[in-house]
């Protein structure tokens, strides 16, 4: 059933993709005709000999072997001719022109997807396959209410809102691990002590550092629990919508975004490289740079969370430390990411990255209690062991002097021995 859904699912995309495409190089065609026509009475002799020379050359390459290079040549064409006709002549469409040059690239595309050539992005199955398909019904459900409400931009919105739903509902489980978070850094100084005193007895330190979370109800491990429960949400939830995305949901504008679908579904930075001889991308700068605005702000939104939610330097453990130079790297690495995957799923990326930290600066800032004190001042317990006494050994009275090896015991502690004697 499931592989049936996604073929079916693929086969519109397809479908609708093929349309889009053959309306974009109908309108240029229709467009480059009538403009031409409109200039040739303003275009002299020479003007007009340029004009039909280069535009019939590259016309027939774009339209009748849909060559993208071609393509490409055509719009330089019909620009230097334009120049060249002056300013009496209509200028020919090259927006539409551009259109037509990218319906032919996503043919040439679904085409190399076809012979297998490349990949076409698949969608996310798994063990999280309910948690996600649940998340992409809930995107759909919400979509569709914004829709008949007539909110515009209803599937970025309701991107959005899943995203806030889900920061609710996996709150209480924050709030506990910020909790442990801060039981962890209130006994910080008391477990500094003991690692120093003991730096050269690792055995006694692993045990006197056991006995002071032991004593305080602290368990370390404590704070990987509701983050191992949070974790099928909110991978299910980058699922969902990377699922979402695949089965044609995104295709609508958000604001300044011209596709939540975009710039690409190659999953690739095709779109944005290589640069051309006048240095710019593949879709122009002009789309280009509307894309590049969400994985930017993902970029510096993560900057940003992990310098706010660092920990101190006394609070930083040393294996911290170690990964203190990969996790620096971490939202270069989210960044590149962004740019490989469709407009929606950054802007899912940077909202999250907005709200976590909200939440995260809110309950460290009196949002969430310690249940343990920091001490104000720091005493290591220093056990004496214990003794064996033999059952031939001499008792002898409290306050009795006595020269040698001998263990003074109390009237009530010496009362209950000679019971059980």
């Amino acid at each position: 059933a499931t592989a049936t859904a996604t073929a079916t699912a693929t086969a519109r995309i397809e479908r609708r993709r093929d349309a889009r495409g053959d309306g974009a190089i109908a309108r240029a065609r229709r467009a480059t005709r009538c403009d031409a026509l409109g200039g040739l009475e303003a275009m002299d002799a020479n003007a007009m000999a340029a004009l039909a020379s280069d535009a019939h050359a590259h016309a027939s390459a774009v339209f009748e072997t849909a060559d993208v290079g071609a393509l490409a040549d055509a719009v330089r064409a019909v620009s230097d001719a334009n120049g060249a006709v002056g300013g009496g002549a209509t200028a020919v469409d090259a927006d539409a022109l551009k259109e037509a040059m990218s319906a032919v690239t996503e043919a040439e595309r679904a085409a190399k997807i076809a012979s297998g050539e490349i990949a076409a992005p698949q969608r996310m199955e798994g063990w999280l396959a309910p948690v996600s398909d649940a998340l992409e019904d809930l995107l759909f459900a919400i979509q569709g209410q914004l829709q008949g409400l007539g909110v515009p931009y209803s599937t970025g919105n309701a991107i959005i809102i899943v995203t806030i739903l889900v920061k609710f509902v996996t709150y209480p489980l924050t709030r506990d691990q910020v909790v442990s978070s801060l039981n962890m850094k209130n006994l910080q100084p008391q477990i500094a002590a003991i690692r120093e005193k003991y730096e050269d007895d690792q055995e006694r330190m692993n045990k006197e550092i056991n006995r002071v979370y032991e004593e305080n109800g602290v368990n370390p491990l404590a704070g990987c629990g509701p983050a191992l429960l949070t974790f099928p949400v909110l991978a299910g939830l980058y699922r969902a919508f990377n699922n979402a995305g695949i089965d044609g949901a995104f295709d609508e504008a958000w604001f300044f975004l011209p596709s939540l679908a975009g710039p690409t579904d190659a999953r690739d930075l095709s779109w944005l490289l290589p640069l051309d001889s006048d240095y710019a991308p593949p879709i122009g700068w002009e789309e280009a740079s509307l894309y590049l605005i969400f994985p930017v702000l993902t970029t510096i939104s993560q900057f940003v969370s992990m310098e706010v939610l660092k920990p101190e330097e006394t609070e930083k453990t040393d294996e911290m430390k170690n990964q203190s130079v990969l996790l620096k790297l971490l939202p270069l690495f989210i960044g590149y990411i962004s740019l490989t995957v469709p407009a929606g799923l950054a802007l899912y990326w940077f909202w999250n990255n907005v709200f976590t930290t909200g939440i995260q600066v809110f309950l460290r800032n009196g949002g969430a209690k310690a249940t343990v004190e920091a001490p104000d001042d720091i005493k290591i317990k220093i056990p004496l062991g214990c003794v064996v006494i033999p059952e031939d050994a001499e008792i002898i009275p409290a306050g009795t002097t006595d020269f040698g090896p001998s263990i003074i015991w109390d009237e009530e502690w010496l009362g209950k021995r000679r019971e059980e004697q």
